[in-house]
Protein backbone atom coordinates (compact mmCIF):
# COMPACT_ATOMS: atom_id res chain seq x y z
CA UNK A 1 0.00 0.00 0.00
CA UNK A 2 2.60 2.51 0.57
CA UNK A 3 4.63 2.03 -2.30
CA UNK A 4 1.69 1.39 -4.84
CA UNK A 5 0.13 4.85 -5.65
CA UNK A 6 -2.58 2.79 -8.09
CA UNK A 7 -3.36 0.73 -5.10
CA UNK A 8 -3.90 3.77 -2.98
CA UNK A 9 -6.16 5.32 -4.99
CA UNK A 10 -8.46 2.27 -6.30
CA UNK A 11 -8.42 1.61 -2.43
CA UNK A 12 -9.70 5.33 -1.87
CA UNK A 13 -12.46 5.44 -4.61
CA UNK A 14 -13.65 1.62 -3.31
CA UNK A 15 -14.25 3.10 -0.13
CA UNK A 16 -16.02 6.11 -1.52
CA UNK A 17 -18.21 3.84 -3.42
CA UNK A 18 -19.40 2.29 -0.48
CA UNK A 19 -19.54 4.89 1.67
CA UNK A 20 -21.81 6.21 -1.21
CA UNK A 21 -23.87 3.23 -0.63
CA UNK A 22 -24.00 2.84 2.95
CA UNK A 23 -24.52 6.74 4.15
CA UNK A 24 -25.85 6.07 7.46
CA UNK A 25 -23.29 3.21 8.07
CA UNK A 26 -21.04 5.11 10.86
CA UNK A 27 -24.43 7.22 12.80
CA UNK A 28 -25.67 3.60 13.06
CA UNK A 29 -22.70 1.94 14.38
CA UNK A 30 -21.98 5.07 16.83
CA UNK A 31 -26.01 4.20 18.27
CA UNK A 32 -25.70 0.85 18.43
CA UNK A 33 -21.94 0.61 20.03
CA UNK A 34 -22.20 3.50 22.60
CA UNK A 35 -18.91 2.09 24.74
CA UNK A 36 -16.91 2.16 21.69
CA UNK A 37 -18.14 5.87 21.24
CA UNK A 38 -17.59 6.95 24.55
CA UNK A 39 -14.09 5.67 24.30
CA UNK A 40 -12.93 6.65 20.51
CA UNK A 41 -14.16 9.87 22.18
CA UNK A 42 -12.16 9.92 25.19
CA UNK A 43 -8.97 8.73 23.18
CA UNK A 44 -9.66 11.18 20.61
CA UNK A 45 -9.26 14.03 23.21
CA UNK A 46 -6.10 12.39 24.69
CA UNK A 47 -4.55 12.64 20.92
CA UNK A 48 -5.95 16.08 20.68
CA UNK A 49 -3.88 17.06 24.10
CA UNK A 50 -0.87 15.21 23.01
CA UNK A 51 -0.84 17.31 19.91
CA UNK A 52 -1.03 20.14 21.11
CA UNK A 53 1.18 19.99 24.02
CA UNK A 54 3.60 18.85 20.91
CA UNK A 55 2.92 21.96 18.63
CA UNK A 56 3.72 23.95 21.81
CA UNK A 57 6.68 23.20 22.28
CA UNK A 58 7.74 22.77 18.56
CA UNK A 59 6.85 26.37 17.99
CA UNK A 60 10.27 27.30 21.03
CA UNK A 61 12.54 25.02 18.70
CA UNK A 62 15.19 26.75 17.26
CA UNK A 63 15.37 26.76 13.05
CA UNK A 64 18.65 25.34 11.49
CA UNK A 65 19.46 29.38 10.47
CA UNK A 66 18.28 30.46 14.15
CA UNK A 67 22.04 31.12 14.87
CA UNK A 68 23.47 34.55 15.31
CA UNK A 69 26.12 36.74 16.02
CA UNK A 70 24.72 37.07 19.54
CA UNK A 71 24.33 33.26 20.41
CA UNK A 72 26.47 31.40 18.12
CA UNK A 73 28.67 29.93 20.56
CA UNK A 74 26.39 27.16 21.79
CA UNK A 75 29.62 25.08 23.21
CA UNK A 76 29.41 23.27 26.14
CA UNK A 77 28.25 20.34 28.18
CA UNK A 78 24.80 19.35 27.83
CA UNK A 79 22.35 16.72 28.99
CA UNK A 80 19.65 14.98 27.42
CA UNK A 81 16.38 14.10 28.70
CA UNK A 82 13.65 11.95 26.85
CA UNK A 83 10.62 13.27 26.92
CA UNK A 84 8.17 10.12 26.91
CA UNK A 85 4.91 10.92 27.05
CA UNK A 86 5.16 13.15 24.20
CA UNK A 87 4.66 11.48 20.67
CA UNK A 88 5.68 12.53 16.91
CA UNK A 89 4.52 11.80 13.70
CA UNK A 90 7.82 10.01 13.04
CA UNK A 91 9.01 6.78 14.60
CA UNK A 92 12.76 6.97 14.67
CA UNK A 93 12.17 10.50 15.89
CA UNK A 94 12.62 11.67 19.96
CA UNK A 95 12.04 14.56 21.51
CA UNK A 96 14.94 15.52 23.81
CA UNK A 97 15.02 18.30 26.91
CA UNK A 98 18.32 19.72 26.52
CA UNK A 99 19.90 21.53 30.29
CA UNK A 100 23.32 22.71 29.79
CA UNK A 101 25.25 20.73 32.81
CA UNK A 102 28.07 23.20 34.69
CA UNK A 103 31.52 21.74 34.31
CA UNK A 104 32.19 20.87 37.94
CA UNK A 105 28.91 18.63 37.93
CA UNK A 106 30.22 16.14 34.38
Amino acid sequence: MQVDQAYRLNKRASDQRWSARNPDYWNNYRENNPDYTRSNREKQRYRNRRRRAIESISSEIAKLDALSAENSDISGTYAMISVQDLLIAKMDAKIVKITEVSMGCA
